[in-house]
C-alpha cells in the first residue's frame, strides 16, 4: 500500500501536503489529492471550482496556487543552475592543467553580505581565475537564501540537492584532485571583492505580482478573506474588478482601498464625523488582523489611510494607548459625536444652561453609559472617561489585533505622534489643495473658457463634493497623488461628458461649454452617478 502510494505522489516531496496541512486542510481531501494524483503541477491548471472539491476555503486555494507558482519557478531556477554546473564540469575535466585549484570561500559570509560579479578563484602556483557570478550560479546556501528571500522564499536553500562530492568536483584536474580551502588557508583579499549596492543575485529573481479579482458588491467580506493570509504584505498586489473593464496601474488599487474603508467604516464602525471599529461575532481574531494589514498594505503601497479613523484610536493602533494624550482623545470624542451633541456639550462646559438643556445633556450621558448627574466643574472629567471608554476600551479587541500586524508597518513611515496629525491635514482634501494639484496647458480660447469652469466648480464644492471630485478623478476620496492632469477634448452632444483615468490621474475636459452651468450640470451628474464602475480600460 504505501509503494503504491508513493508511485501516486510521485511530487510528495515537494512538501504540498505539509502546506495544506498547516493551513488545516483536512486529512480526507489531501489523501483524495494523492488518490486523484493532483499535484503541484496540476494545481495550476485545474479550475477554481474544481479545486473546491479538495479545498473547501478560497484564501487556502489562492494560498496553494501562490506555493504552487513559487515552487515552480524555484525549479526552473534550480533547473538552470545544475545545466551551468554541468557545462562548468565537461569544461574543466578537459582541461589540460596538472596543478591542484583552491576555491576560497570565506565560511563567515552572511545573507547581509554584499557579493562582486565575480568569485575569486587561487591555485597552488599562485595563478589567479575568475569565475563569473550570474543570477543563477549556485554559491552559498546562505548567500543564495538570501536571493530567494527577495522572492519571498526565505527558508528555501536551493544547493541543499547537491551533494559535498558533487561539489568538489566542480573544478577537476588532470588528478582528480580538487580542494576548498577554508577562510584561514587562502584568505581572499580586500581587492578582490567589491561591495556593491545591490547583490549580483537581484536582476535574476522578479517578485512574484499577486493578482486579486474582486466583487465589489462584496468588497469587505472578500478583502479580510484575501488579506488573512500573513504573506500577502510581501507581495505587490495587482487588483481587478469582476466584470469591469478597469486595469490596475495604481487607480484600481486606490479605489479598492477607498471602497472598503468606505463600506467598512459605514458599515462596522460607530461614530458621526469621526468613527471607532465595533465589535462584530461574526469576527475574530484573524478578521481583524486581516483588517490591519489591509490599513498597512493600503498605507504604504498607495498612500491611502481611512482619515474618517478618530485619531485617538490610530495613535492608539500605531503607538499604543499610552501614546494617547488626553486632549487628544477629548478632540476624539467629540468628532465621535454629532454636531448637535458637540454643540451641546461646548455649551454645557462654557455656562448653565438651561432646563431644555439639561434634559438633553442628561440623556446623552445616559447612552454614554453616565449613571451620575456631573457638575460643571467635574463634566470634562467625566466627559475624558467618557472618551476613554468609548474610543479605546470597547474596540480594544479590535484595536490590539489590528495593532499587533499593523504597528510596526506603519511606525516605519509614521514615526511619531506628531506626524499622524500633519498625516491627517495633509491627506484632507480643501479647495485649495485639489486647484493646487490640477496641470493643464490651455491653449485655445475655448479650453482656457472650460478650465476657468473648471476651476469655478471645484471652488464651490464642498468637502463631501471635493472626495468625490477625487475619487472620480483618481481613484481615492483623500489626497494620495501629487498631480491631476487636465487635457482637452471636443466632444460635443450627447458624447460631450468629463472622462477620469484613475490610474494616471487625468481628467479629459470637453472644451465645448458655451457656459458654467453646462459644466456644473454635466460634473453633478457624473460625480452623484455610479462612476465608481471602472468601464473604460
Amino acid at each position: 500500500m504505501g509503494n503504491g502510494m508513493a508511485e501516486q505522489t510521485p511530487h510528495q516531496h515537494d512538501g504540498l501536503w505539509d502546506f495544506l496541512r498547516k493551513r488545516g486542510v483536512a486529512e480526507q481531501n489531501i489523501n483524495q489529492m494523492q488518490q486523484d494524483k493532483i499535484d503541484t503541477s496540476l494545481i495550476r491548471e485545474i479550475e477554481d471550482a474544481y479545486l473546491a472539491r479538495y479545498i473547501p476555503v478560497y484564501g487556502d486555494r489562492i494560498a496553494t496556487r501562490r506555493y504552487c507558482l513559487d515552487k515552480q519557478k524555484r525549479e526552473e531556477d534550480n533547473s538552470s543552475k545544475m545545466s551551468l554546473l554541468e557545462k562548468l564540469r565537461k569544461r574543466m575535466r578537459t582541461s589540460t592543467a596538472s596543478h591542484k585549484v583552491f576555491i576560497s570561500i570565506p565560511v563567515a559570509v552572511s545573507s547581509e553580505s554584499h557579493l562582486d560579479d565575480t568569485l575569486p578563484v587561487f591555485s597552488s602556483t599562485e595563478e589567479v581565475t575568475s569565475v563569473a557570478l550570474t543570477a543563477s550560479t549556485p554559491v552559498l546556501g546562505d548567500c543564495v537564501d538570501h536571493a530567494f528571500y527577495l522572492s519571498g522564499n526565505e527558508h528555501y536553500d536551493p544547493l541543499s540537492e547537491i551533494q559535498q562530492d558533487d561539489t568538489v568536483s566542480v573544478f577537476n584536474s588532470t588528478e582528480e584532485v580538487i580542494s576548498v580551502a577554508p577562510f584561514t588557508s587562502t584568505p581572499v583579499s580586500e581587492g578582490h571583492v567589491e561591495h556593491t549596492e545591490h547583490s549580483s543575485f537581484d536582476a535574476g529573481y522578479e517578485l512574484v505580482t499577486v493578482s486579486i479579482k474582486l466583487l465589489r458588491v462584496n468588497l469587505v467580506e472578500e478583502m479580510i478573506c484575501q488579506f488573512k493570509d500573513e504573506l500577502i504584505l510581501n507581495y505587490p498586489l495587482k487588483y481587478s474588478f469582476i466584470n469591469e473593464k478597469g486595469t490596475d496601474a495604481d487607480g484600481v488599487a486606490r479605489d479598492v482601498y477607498a471602497a472598503f474603508w468606505t463600506e467598512f467604516l459605514d458599515c462596522a464602525a460607530e461614530g458621526a464625523e469621526m468613527r471607532v471599529p465595533c465589535l462584530s461575532p461574526k469576527w475574530q481574531e484573524e478578521e481583524w488582523k486581516a483588517v490591519g494589514r489591509i490599513l498597512a498594505k493600503g498605507f504604504l503601497d498607495q498612500g491611502y489611510f481611512p482619515l474618517r479613523l478618530a485619531p485617538a484610536f490610530t495613535t492608539a493602533l500605531i503607538f499604543g494607548e499610552h501614546a494617547v494624550s488626553p486632549d487628544l482623545l477629548f478632540e476624539s470624542l467629540l468628532l465621535y459625536l454629532s454636531q448637535c451633541e458637540r454643540d451641546l456639550i461646548a455649551t454645557a462646559l462654557q455656562e448653565d444652561i438651561d432646563s431644555d438643556g439639561q434634559d438633553e445633556l442628561l440623556d446623552l450621558l445616559d447612552r454614554l453609559g453616565v449613571k451620575m448627574v456631573p457638575s460643571r466643574d467635574k463634566l470634562k472629567a467625566v466627559l475624558l472617561q467618557v472618551a476613554h471608554k468609548q474610543i479605546i476600551q470597547q474596540p480594544k479587541y479590535a484595536l490590539d489585533n489590528m495593532s499587533a500586524v499593523a504597528g510596526q508597518l506603519l511606525r516605519t513611515t509614521i514615526t511619531t505622534t506628531a506626524k499622524i496629525q500633519v498625516m491627517y491635514e495633509n491627506k484632507k482634501p480643501t479647495c485649495r489643495k485639489v486647484l493646487k494639484m490640477i496641470e493643464a496647458s490651455p491653449v485655445t480660447p475655448a479650453e482656457k473658457q472650460a478650465f476657468r469652469f473648471l476651476q469655478q466648480y471645484i471652488r464651490q464644492l464642498d468637502e463631501p463634493g471635493l472626495k468625490r471630485m477625487l475619487r472620480f478623478v483618481t481613484g481615492s476620496d483623500i489626497i494620495c497623488v501629487t498631480q491631476i492632469e487636465v487635457i482637452f477634448t471636443a466632444l460635443e452632444g450627447l458624447a460631450r461628458r468629463p472622462v477620469a483615468h484613475t490610474c494616471g490621474s487625468v481628467l479629459e475636459l470637453p472644451c465645448t461649454y458655451n457656459s458654467y452651468p453646462e459644466l456644473r450640470v454635466e460634473m453633478d451628474n457624473v460625480l452623484t452617478s455610479n462612476y465608481y464602475t471602472m468601464d473604460i480600460v
